[in-house]
């Protein structure tokens, strides 16, 4: 629910369990309506704290995606064990693809954060004439990540599975944003 002012959006959540369900918690996305264009009103939450937003105005969609990736069902998101969870204090957000529609198997998560950071350490890539890593998580076949920063946002494209991307796909994609 969203209350607006001339000055300010306070926007309250409230979280319910069904009885006999379990309670995942997590993150997904919400919606929500304003009468006007945020504009340079203040975003707060329930208790007047300023409430960090993404405005997917800004979010860059792949023009390419790997054979038979689809991304996943709507208010679900994917999590790979060995990657870090997206950063609560700066606008980011991630959307996730997944091979094909049956179990689970092989996955794509696309992140992009409002803040320019230098890419981890890693083997050297280039993604748009800008200098990217290729870094993995474990030797043991953890998620392995494409990361760069294009002065604003910083970048990752992530591939778990098995079967997990190649190298030059994840460049592939990450080139199509």
């Amino acid at each position: 629910m969203a209350r607006e002012t001339a000055g300010a959006v306070k926007v309250s959540l409230r979280h319910t369990v069904r009885p006999g369900f379990c309670d995942l918690g997590g993150y997904a996305q919400i919606t929500t309506h304003l009468n006007k264009p945020l504009g340079t009103r203040a975003l707060n939450d329930a208790t007047g704290k300023p409430a960090v937003h993404f405005d997917e105005r800004n979010l860059l969609q792949p023009t390419f995606l790997p054979e038979n990736y689809y991304p996943y069902p709507a208010g679900r998101m994917v999590e790979l064990p060995g990657l870090a969870p997206l950063p609560t204090d700066t606008p980011a957000w991630a959307i996730g693809y997944r091979l094909g529609t049956g179990p689970e198997q092989g996955s794509l998560i696309i992140s992009q954060t409002l803040r320019n950071s230098t890419p981890p350490d890693g083997r050297t890539a280039t993604v748009k004439g800008q200098p990217a890593t290729i870094t993995q998580s474990d030797s043991q076949g953890g998620p392995r990540s494409l990361t760069w920063s294009d002065g604003t946002y910083t970048f990752a494209v992530t591939t778990g599975g098995p079967p997990r991307l190649s190298d030059e796909e994840l460049i592939h994609v990450a080139e199509s944003l």
